[in-house]
C-alpha cells in the first residue's frame, strides 16, 4: 500500500496509524504467501508421490503382462522342441 507524498498525513498520530496500517497489510500479504509456498510444496510432494505410485503400478500391470508373454513364449518354444523329439523319434 503505497503512498503518495500528498496523501501522507501532517501530524505524527496520523503518520503513525498509517504506517502501522501499512505494516499490518504488508504482514498479512507475507502471511498469505507463506500460506501459498506452503501449498504449493504440499501439492508438488503430493504429485511427487503419485508419479511414485503411477510407476510402480505400471511395473505391476506391466511386468505380469511381460512375464506373461515371456511364459507363453517358452511354453510355445517348449512344446516346439516336443513335436521336433516327437517327430523325430516316431
Amino acid at each position: 500500500m503505497t503512498s503518495k507524498p500528498d496523501d501522507l498525513p501532517s501530524d505524527l498520530a496520523s503518520a503513525l496509524a498509517t504506517l502501522q496500517a501499512e505494516r499490518e497489510a504488508r504482514l498479512q500479504a507475507e502471511a498469505v504467501a507463506a500460506s501459498a509456498r506452503a501449498e504449493l510444496s504440499d501439492n508438488e510432494a503430493l504429485i511427487a508421490h503419485l508419479e511414485l505410485r503411477i510407476e510402480k503400478l505400471k511395473r505391476e500391470l506391466y511386468g505380469q503382462a511381460l512375464r506373461a508373454h515371456g511364459t507363453a513364449a517358452r511354453t510355445v518354444g517348449v512344446g516346439a522342441r516336443r513335436t521336433r523329439h516327437h517327430g523325430e523319434r516316431g
